[in-house]
């Protein structure tokens, strides 16, 4: 199977690019295909006040937000240091996020072009597995500027039509609380003004996690775990980005893909918000010998 990015375009004959779409945009999901946000993202707690919804519409209350900072600092996700500064992550930890912004470039894994915004490694190691464990949807919201910048700097933002996003088992979702692939889809949807199509695939079943395998046992273990969606025929012709938190070997993405395929789209661009060490090893490669990477777990 092959899905390569053709007829990449420009502005003009793909669609609107970042800076149009930011001038543009006015905090909806483009068409009707994204609608449900009040029915699937609950609205966060303020860290300030600890009033519902007003950290998201960014209402805290000055005076009690600096007094509640100064008695009860933050603890940050990453190195679990206090810090007082208004944000998800301490300032080294912020600044070491940045170190890890990889080339804004394609590589073709199994056959697909795989764009991804941070490499895998400190502090990611620890913010994904800790938002994926604590019901944290949050702390990926920091990845999602690079994930639109790396689109910029590629020259692929007019290339995508519409977002899918890698789907997960509704079990999977119920006891994580909630899906990182469709929230970080929102998060770039809204900020290229994109529509995002959350039921054009479906996950048949929820396979057991696959940090430890090799790509040709996670290839195996994946094959058959998505199938096309109740929505499938509103990518037919377009041109798709495919969105997911973590590309390893690149099995879960190729099964998505070749899913998607059956709605014959234009083409597909799958994007990730971080690549580990080991997308690029063969069918051979070895086991991790330890540390934070194996934390990953490759379950979308």
């Amino acid at each position: 199977m092959s899905c390569q990015v053709t007829n990449v375009g420009t502005e003009s004959d793909a669609g609107p690019g970042l800076q149009g779409a930011a001038t543009r945009h006015s905090g909806g999901y483009g068409e009707e295909a994204e609608h449900s946000r009040s029915r699937d993202s609950a609205p966060l707690e303020c860290d300030g006040c600890c009033v519902t919804g007003h950290q998201e519409a960014g209402m805290r209350i000055p005076i009690l937000s600096d007094l509640l900072d100064l008695f009860f600092p933050r603890e940050c996700p990453a190195c679990r240091n206090l810090f007082q500064e208004e944000s998800l992550l301490c300032p080294a930890c912020s600044t070491a996020l940045d170190d890890q912004r990889l080339t804004a470039e394609t590589v073709n894994i199994l056959e697909m072009p795989v764009l991804s915004a941070y490499a895998y490694a400190w502090p990611l190691d620890r913010i994904i597995p800790v938002a994926k464990s604590k019901n944290q949807a949050r702390l990926f919201d920091p990845l999602v500027g690079g994930m639109a910048a790396s689109l910029r700097e590629a020259g692929l933002e007019g290339y995508p039509q519409t977002i899918v996003p890698v789907p997960l088992h509704p079990s999977r979702r119920r006891e994580r609380g909630y899906d990182q692939a469709l929230h970080l889809s929102r998060a770039v949807g809204r900020m290229l003004d994109l529509p995002v199509e959350r039921r054009v695939l479906r996950r048949n079943r929820a396979t057991p996690p696959q940090k430890a395998e090799t790509r040709e046992r996670r290839l195996e273990a994946l094959h058959g775990s998505f199938s096309p969606g109740r929505e499938t025929s509103r990518v037919s012709d377009r041109r798709v980005l495919l969105i997911d938190d973590v590309v390893t070997t690149g099995a879960t993405l190729s099964a998505a893909v070749q899913a998607l395929q059956t709605a014959s789209p234009a083409g597909v661009l799958c994007l990730t918000a971080a690549r580990t060490e080991r997308f690029s090893v063969g069918p051979e490669e070895p086991e991790s010998e330890g540390g934070e990477h194996e934390s990953v777990d490759r379950d979308t």
